[in-house]
């Protein structure tokens, strides 16, 4: 979702793959990197940041989350994450409603509000288990200087050893 031109008026294409099959992909290339680098631009804003990310689905179906899951935390709602280190991609953030502990694959008792602490690398990598089938559009609804056109379709994630605060 989002317009198919940025800022300046120059026009998107409609699909620009940061990664593909795990490895880098496209870059963003706003008009002005374009000019400064002698490279092709693709229309990206002058921040050179994602506006409307889509992440491919994973093999583990919905109804199958807490069964998979069996023993740990649900957590159903991510209230805000920001970068904690943007080099190693550390993210930290608190859970809102929704988060819950599992014990044999069944939910047991709801779990107040967590912060997190992770690296997106760990995440998507080494301790990502699985990714769900079915994924989620999420606009972003922002409207801080101006209402967002942003958004996301992700799938839900089955991630080991993940770091938490409670």
């Amino acid at each position: 979702m989002g317009p198919s031109f940025q800022e300046q008026g120059f026009i998107k294409p409609p699909k620009v793959s940061l990664i593909e099959s795990g490895f880098l992909g496209d870059c963003l290339v706003s008009p002005r990197s374009s000019k400064e680098w002698d490279v092709p631009t693709n229309g990206a804003s002058d921040r050179e940041v994602p506006q409307a990310l889509e992440l491919g689905p994973g093999n583990l179906p919905s109804t199958k989350i807490l069964e998979n899951l069996a023993r740990g935390l649900y957590i159903g709602d991510l209230w805000y994450v920001n970068y904690s280190d943007l080099i190693s991609c550390r993210m930290t953030g608190l859970t809102r409603f929704a988060t819950f502990w599992l014990e044999g694959g069944e939910l047991q008792a709801p779990v107040n509000v967590v912060r997190f602490d992770e690296t997106a690398y760990r995440d998507l990598g080494e301790n990502l288990v699985d990714m769900t089938e079915e994924r989620e559009f999420l606009p972003d609804s922002g409207t801080y200087r101006s209402r967002s056109s942003g958004s996301m379709k992700m799938p839900g994630a089955l991630v080991e050893d993940f770091n938490v605060t409670m």
